[in-house]
């Protein structure tokens, strides 16, 4: 999801069976959007103000969570369903990132430079020092999603806005293929279309 007035930018990727991942990951874009669409002039207004943009990205994400619960817990076919959301905000001179699960925000700018951290089983063991071969296959354990009743507030982080950089929102479909090669190349792609393009082409 992109509203270029808003400065808003999201993807979703969604878990859970009978279609109940697709479901979950339009739940949240829509309520996103909703949110920010019917704070639109509140939101311009503080374009400056870091702390109340701040706490509109953590509301607008909890209100997802709530709302992809309460379907959850009407139909036994969305049982257990859930996604990931990767969120940018873009104020006046910074950026603010909410996050939960392993979808990815990458600054571009001189190559890439992931300012999202994966909320997986893998990452855990990563922060805890253990580094043996094989622990990648942990990588698909999600620990931080919307749709739990014991929802765990998202990272939210502020970074300043730097003259030339663009950004990277995806999921892990294309995240886990981003390698040097592919960095190095998406560096110098200036244009939004032009990136989109590399990336597909690998």
């Amino acid at each position: 999801f992109a509203d270029d007035g808003l400065g808003l930018y999201v993807v979703c990727d969604g878990m859970g069976g009978h279609d109940g991942g697709e479901v979950a990951s339009m739940v949240a874009i829509r309520s996103i959007s909703c949110y920010f669409a019917q704070r639109g002039d509140q939101i311009r207004e503080s374009r400056g103000d870091e702390q109340t943009l701040k706490r509109h990205v953590i509301d607008a994400i909890a209100e997802a969570n709530n709302e992809i619960c309460f379907l959850s817990e009407s139909s036994e076919f969305f049982r257990e369903m859930g996604t990931t959301i990767t969120l940018l905000l873009i104020g006046d001179r910074f950026g603010i990132m909410g996050h939960c699960g392993d979808s990815r925000l990458y600054q571009v700018r001189n190559g890439l430079k992931l300012l999202s951290r994966d909320h997986t089983f893998e990452q855990q063991l990563r922060d805890g020092g253990f580094k043996s071969e094989g622990i990648e296959r942990y990588g698909h354990i999600l620990t931080r999603v919307l749709g739990r009743k014991d929802f765990r507030a998202p990272d939210v982080e502020t970074f300043p806005l730097v003259k030339g950089s663009r950004f990277l929102l995806c999921t892990d479909g294309l995240s886990r293929y981003l390698d040097d090669e592919l960095q190095r190349s998406v560096a110098w792609c200036f244009e939004r279309q032009q990136l989109i393009d590399q990336l597909f082409a690998f």
